[in-house]
């Protein structure tokens, strides 16, 4: 309603909100109780306090996203596992044929994990890219129109790279290393048998 008709519920010389500027030496806790103990005084908060708000939101949700990251990364390790798990039993007669040929156990693992390397590269850079593209129309689109006072800038710290680059390439690569006891004790002459 306009200030105007402030009279007619009795609003005559009430003030919604006032902002005080405390002096240098004063601190925002004390000038905040000294408000609140005046008797017109309904409220006194910091000007702060809306983007303190939204940060303690973010730090919610960021604690979150960390519980996330952890379940994703064991999810990643037991993924890779499977994988490499399958990859063994559909080259079991590759690696028998190398194996009856001279071909150390250790080569074989190496020749995996370089192959599980290259893939756990292109799989990371991959999601890497899908990742910042999702929180890019996130905070560029959905944020700006439900929260439009709010700029968020998408950003790629390198400790993410980083993170992020253990659980896509490091996890993967040495995933066939759960598998050498199973590539130690294969049988030879059963594997390379032929299936008619």
């Amino acid at each position: 309603m306009d200030i105007a008709h402030a009279a007619l519920f009795n609003l005559n010389g009430i003030t919604n909100t006032l902002n005080v500027l405390p002096t240098a030496d004063a601190a925002v806790a004390d000038v905040q109780e000294e408000l609140f103990a005046m008797d017109a005084v309904a409220s006194a908060q910091s000007v702060t306090a809306v983007t303190e708000a939204v940060r303690d939101a973010f730090d919610q949700m960021l604690g979150i996203i960390q519980v996330m990251v952890v379940a994703i990364m064991l999810l990643a390790l037991l993924i890779a596992f499977n994988t490499a798990s399958i990859n063994l039993e559909a080259r079991a007669r590759d690696h028998a044929t190398m194996f009856a040929f001279g071909v150390k156990l250790r080569t074989a693992t190496r020749m995996a994990i370089t192959e599980s390397f290259i893939i756990g590269v292109a799989a990371t850079a991959i999601g890497i890219a899908g990742g910042l593209a999702m929180v890019w129309w996130m905070t560029q689109r959905l944020l700006t129109e439900t929260l439009p006072d709010f700029g968020l800038p998408v950003l790629l710290e390198p400790q993410t790279v980083a993170i992020v680059s253990i659980m896509g390439v490091i996890v993967v690569a040495l995933a066939p290393l759960l598998t050498v006891r199973k590539m130690r004790h294969m049988d030879l002459p059963g594997t390379l048998r032929l299936m008619e």
